[in-house]
């Protein structure tokens, strides 16, 4: 009865699981609708590939695996074409350019590329947690911006994917009309993304923390 128990709570899990992504943008699309608030389908849909990466690093469920990566994706693109979106429509780029506004746009994109960089470095499977549900064998990485590169003038960067986000997301966050029209967006996508930083770095999970390996394993999730 114990196992049959277990069963049916992981096979309802599970479809949770798999219904998140359209139910995530059938709720907060009906309710965007039915208020006339762009600014709920936004704050509503922003967070949700954090929250599915803290999840999958806690339960390292092999099974949904495949669903996480579609899901997170799919989550993430969505997400930062309306960051992009919010931000050049709040700061008028077009009619009112700035040397500030191209600065911050500027260091925006490299915040970006360096987590792009980072996940090329790692490849998908193990940004996505490959490592940890034993898809993947442990590899250390050497190349920038895991380690240093043209003969130590670029110091390798800790956790670059989370860095370099939180950097660009930072960079953006700095512009006055982005800041004074959205102020609750950038800082939330930040703690997320440094929440999950700790959750890694203190290896937060449901089953037993494994031996760590002697090199210092790269941060994930991108």
């Amino acid at each position: 009865r114990d196992m049959i128990s277990r069963r049916l709570v992981k096979s309802m899990g599970e479809m949770v699981v798999s219904l998140h992504l359209p139910l995530v943008y059938l709720v907060f699309g009906s309710l965007a609708l039915y208020r006339q608030s762009f600014a709920i389908f936004l704050y509503g849909t922003s967070f949700q590939h954090y929250l599915r990466y803290m999840h999958q690093y806690y339960v390292r469920d092999v099974a949904m695996h495949g669903t996480f990566k579609r899901d997170v994706l799919i989550f993430k693109t969505i997400a930062l074409a309306q960051l992009a979106y919010v931000f050049l429509q709040s700061v008028e780029w077009l009619t009112k350019p700035s040397l500030g506004l191209l600065a911050a746009i500027v260091m925006a994109a490299m915040g970006y590329l360096t987590s792009a960089l980072a996940t090329v470095a790692l490849g998908v499977d193990r940004t996505y947690f490959g490592i940890e549900l034993g898809l993947c064998k442990f590899e250390y990485t050497s190349a920038w911006p895991y380690g240093s590169a043209l003969g130590g003038f670029l110091p390798g960067i800790p956790h670059p994917m989370i860095i370099g986000q939180v950097f660009a997301l930072l960079s953006l966050y700095a512009v006055g009309p982005f800041r004074k029209q959205y102020p609750l967006l950038v800082p939330i996508h930040v703690s997320l993304y440094l929440l999950h930083m700790l959750q890694e770095i203190f290896d937060f999970h449901a089953g037993k923390p494994k031996a760590k390996p002697k090199a210092v394993k790269p941060s994930h999730a991108s």
